[in-house]
């Protein structure tokens, strides 16, 4: 004999649970009230599918279809649509593939427009901006997330040292989401009494400090090192022909030493040319050596103990 009760107890669940995962396929298992409403399925109904096992309430109007992924996109999802904010900060930087030291925190990170009352939930920060976010954010993994250059701000005002700020920054780099330059005309024309504002130049600038000033600092540490004296901004020449110009050089050793900036490496077109220039002095019996303004300001001894070990090995050039 047919159970038809049964029958329609199960055909209860399915038939909406089909119609929710129809429309939640493009955002990850994750169903609103909202979009429930509109296909005619009550909160009530929603109430009942979490009852019976299929579906998860994971916030106030936002439910996820039970076997459906539970990733960081998908957390971020839910905040997302749980607040109506953007994801930001530690959590910004994760979605565009950063994985540093600092940045492996479970809780997702969203900032929300200034007004907006989000309600607040556990592994959730909320941070509420005046500013506008125009312009500021895109889409990556179905999520609405700010830009690198935004990300990069955000994250100026965490309580992170400036160390693993500058790990964010040189993977946005070498990743090509965002160049020195821009960052440098966006913290430039950014306002004042901004939280990370500060931080975030002082980094920047040190950064990008390949200059006189900079050359100057680090042949005052060399010598206070016991290296000899360099000359400065060399021309390598061979029979006559013009090879390039190093910053410091010992061209009795046939040795080099060159001050790699953000500024001047952050765009591919800069970034070949410097290479290729560096292979043809190479190429003509010189030792290349490269360091950055952040290897000289953290790891000094590093840079030291590398250019002594390879000006012991090189025979003084008749």
């Amino acid at each position: 004999m047919r159970d038809d009760a049964g029958v329609d107890e199960a055909q209860s669940v399915r038939q909406p649970l089909k119609l929710l995962a129809d429309a939640a396929g493009g955002s990850r298992g994750i169903v609103t009230t909202t979009a429930a409403s509109a296909l005619g399925i009550s909160r009530k109904r929603l109430q009942r599918l979490v009852t019976k096992g299929a579906l998860i309430r994971e916030a106030h109007g936002v439910y996820r279809l039970v076997g459906s992924e539970v990733g960081l996109a998908e957390r971020a999802l839910v905040a997302t649509t749980h607040t109506s904010g953007v994801i930001s900060h530690q959590t910004a930087a994760q979605l565009w593939g950063y994985r540093g030291a600092g940045f492996e925190g479970e809780a997702i990170h969203v900032t929300v427009r200034h007004g907006c009352h989000p309600c607040r939930r556990p592994g959730m920060i909320v941070h509420l901006t005046r500013r506008t976010l125009e312009g500021l954010t895109t889409r990556r993994a179905g999520v609405e997330v700010t830009r690198p250059l935004r990300t990069m701000l955000d994250i100026a005002g965490e309580a992170l040292d400036d160390k693993q700020l500058q790990g964010f920054l040189d993977y946005c780099v070498a990743e090509h989401l965002l160049s020195i330059r821009s960052l440098e005309r966006y913290v430039s024309s950014t306002g004042r009494g901004i939280k990370g504002l500060a931080r975030l130049r002082r980094v920047v600038e040190r950064l990008c400090e390949v200059d006189s000033v900079a050359e100057a600092r680090l042949v005052d540490l060399l010598v206070t090192a016991g290296v000899e004296r360099p000359e400065t901004q060399y021309s390598i020449r061979l029979g006559g022909r013009f090879l390039g110009r190093v910053d410091l050089a010992w061209p009795d050793r046939r040795v080099a030493l060159e001050l790699d900036g953000y500024r001047y490496h952050s765009d591919s077109r800069t970034f070949v040319n410097d290479r290729e220039r560096g292979n043809r002095i190479v190429a003509s019996g010189w030792i290349l050596l490269r360091t950055t303004p952040a290897s000289v300001h953290e790891a000094p001894h590093l840079v030291v103990s590398d250019l002594k070990a390879v000006l012991g090995r090189s025979s003084t050039v008749a």
